[in-house]
Parts: structure tokens; sequence; C-alpha cells
């Protein structure tokens, strides 16, 4: 199959881009599992993190947006229930299953496995074999490459040592001894989730962050930084980063706070690295406390870095110039190899924290249109 535009990932960022080359009349092919994040890897009793106005995918005539869309499903009441806070994830992923069932384009539900480049061309294979020549790439593959463990959890080879990614590992544990891991939202999710039919123990390396935006702003200083996002890529190199420090750090919707700090959780200010945790038979024992866990759930996060593109060849990976392990992009997203574009975290440090959330979809899609409907419309 041969295509001018392929992009990697079906996500939000994959669709928002879609559907603005899609409004362009651009040709483009989409290969990847629409919107897995949130149909396998999020759990069905919370709500999803950011509020509905940061949520949306992105659509040229505004066809996707949340608060019409729950207004037109929903009985009045239930509606002003609904958009008064983080929208539950059962409306989020209806509101995900309408986008898929009204785009008029058809997405491979296959994964890239390795992408290549043939002289001026591009070669994805996909899972099945199928190969996917064009001229264009664009790797909007989302952030399950980038999980995290640490050192002393990542030396332990056990199925119970779960990191939050796979939710559906743990979803169903009951009357078990569940060490939890992390401070950020994924962790007091999990505790919430499983604490009430379970005894949980909760570490973290800092006292829990109480917050309600993705990002460490309030509330108009965060929807004016939405709107500012596209112009965070001119700011100086070591401003970004300072910028990224300070207001991106783990925090826990208020929400989870009573039941997080109730006396049924036992909570514990440490590192990680310092529980001497290991395997004694198929339970997890940790010398400095003293105490087994029949499972461990890890929250610790993702470490963004290229360098985690494992189905980018080697040749290719290497010939993208990067800068503190994430890739050196112009203004429309395009990395130094020239055709090959990457969006979402792996952008960050050029276009700020935004991209890191569904609430960077529509910059990165109008970005990358504009380029297209220059070097590729018909």
């Amino acid at each position: 199959m041969k295509t001018k535009i392929f992009i990697i990932g079906a996500g939000p960022y994959g669709v928002s881009i879609a559907n603005a080359l899609h409004g362009k009349k651009i040709p483009f092919a989409i290969a990847g599992k629409t919107f897995s994040l949130w149909y396998e890897h999020t759990l069905d009793t919370m709500s999803i993190r950011s509020d509905w106005h940061s949520s949306e995918i992105y659509e040229p005539n505004d066809k996707y947006n949340v608060r019409d869309f729950v207004y037109n499903n929903y009985t009045q009441e239930e509606a002003k229930k609904i958009m008064s806070y983080q929208l539950p994830i059962d409306v989020f992923r209806k509101y995900l299953r309408f986008v898929e069932s009204d785009v008029n384009y058809k997405v491979i539900p296959q994964h890239v496995v390795k992408l290549s480049k043939n002289g001026d061309a591009f070669i994805s294979e996909l899972e099945n074999g199928d190969k996917i020549e064009s001229e264009v790439v664009i790797i909007a593959n989302g952030i399950e490459a980038h999980k995290y463990l640490p050192e002393s959890l990542l030396k332990i080879n056990s199925p119970d040592l779960i990191h939050t990614w796979n939710v559906h590992k743990y979803t169903d544990w009951k009357n078990k001894n569940v060490l939890v891991i992390g401070a950020g939202q994924s962790a007091g999710e999990a505790v919430v989730h499983l604490y009430e039919q379970n005894n949980v123990t909760w570490l973290t390396r800092n006292p829990p962050f109480f917050f309600s935006e993705p990002l460490n702003l309030p509330t108009p200083i965060f929807k004016l930084a939405l709107k500012l996002s596209p112009f965070f890529y001119f700011f100086p190199y070591w401003a970004r980063k300072k910028f990224t420090r300070i207001f991106v750090k783990p925090a826990i919707t208020p929400n989870l706070k009573e039941k997080l700090m109730s006396d049924k959780v036992i909570r514990i200010i440490d590192d990680a690295d310092n529980l001497g945790l290991e395997l004694n038979g198929e339970k997890f024992y940790s010398k400095k406390l003293n105490k087994t866990f029949d499972g461990v759930v890890a929250s610790t996060g993702y470490k963004i870095d290229i360098n985690n593109l494992k189905f980018a060849d080697a040749q290719l990976l290497n010939s993208i110039k990067s800068e503190d392990n994430f890739p050196v992009l112009d203004f429309d997203f395009q990395t130094s190899v020239k055709n090959l574009f990457i969006v979402g975290a792996l952008s960050e440090p050029h276009y700020g924290p935004a991209q890191k959330f569904i609430m960077g979809t529509g910059h990165a899609a109008v970005r990358i249109a504009r380029w297209a409907e220059k070097n590729f419309r018909q």
C-alpha cells in the first residue's frame, strides 16, 4: 500500500491529525488501536483527569464538541451534573465511540512493528506483515512505549507486579495485601479502587498533592496557558525547562482525597528503592517494612525518551537530532529527518506541557495540516 502521509497511532493525536488532513482533502492512512488508552487501560470506576474543555478530539468544524455531545445524549439534569466536574469514564468512552463511528476514513487496527527509510520513502510494517510506503510519517503513538519502573522493581519478575498501564490485571483483586507505589493520579485511582476489598499500603516519595487541573495551575491561568501553548515554542530552551518543572508535578484530583486519607489506607512516605522489596515464593517481601504483599501496583509513571520508540529502525532513530533524549522539532513538529513528524509527549520540551494531554491535539493537528496543505494538497 502507498500513501502520501501515514499516521502511526490512533489515539487523540493521531485521530485529530487525521481529521485535520481529511478536512483539507489530503491523502493519508492511519493505523493503531483507536483510543485504546481509555477503552482498555483506564479503570471503569473513575473519571478522566482533564476537564471537558481540554478533553476534546480536534475536528476543523468543531463537530466533536464535548459539551454539545453531553447535552445531546443526556437529560438536562444529567448533563449539568456531568459538565460540573471531570467526565466519568463511561461518558468519555461513549463520546469516543461517537467520534470513532462518525469519522469518514478507515483506521487500520494494527500496531506498527517496524519503521524504516528506503531512499526518500518511509516503510512501515504492521503486525500482520503488511507494509505501507509513504512520503511522510507522523508518529503519534502515545505513552505506552514509555512505561517506567525504578530499578528496584524492574529486577523483580512477577505477574503480580503490575504497572498501572495494565489496569485490567489488578481490577478484580480481592482479599489481598496490596502495595501501591506512586503519588500521581493513577496511584490515587488504584488505591481508591482497591481499598474497599483489599488491605492497601500506599507508598509515596512525598506527601500527596491534591489539585484539580492536570497542570499545577489555577483554572483561569490553566485555560490561558492552553491558548498560549503554541507560543511556548518561541521561549528560550532554559525557560521552557523551568516552566515544565514548576507547573508539572504529580497531583491527584481532590474528589479522591477523603478516601485516600481514610484510616483504611496505610500511608508511607519513602522511596520504592529503599523498601528492599524482593520475591519470597509468589509473594513480595519488604525488608524495611517487614511486611509481605500479594501484589504490587506500580504507579511509577512514564519516562519519555525518543529511544523508547523501539519500532523505529536504529539507523533512522539515530538520524533524528535530539536534545536530552527528546527530538528537536521545528514549528511544524518536523524532526531533523525530512518529512518525519513527532507529536504528543515527545514534543513537550518544544511545545510545552499541553502536549502531554489531549489539550495539545488541536495545535499539533492545525500545524501539521497547514504544512501538508502547502506540500500535498491535490
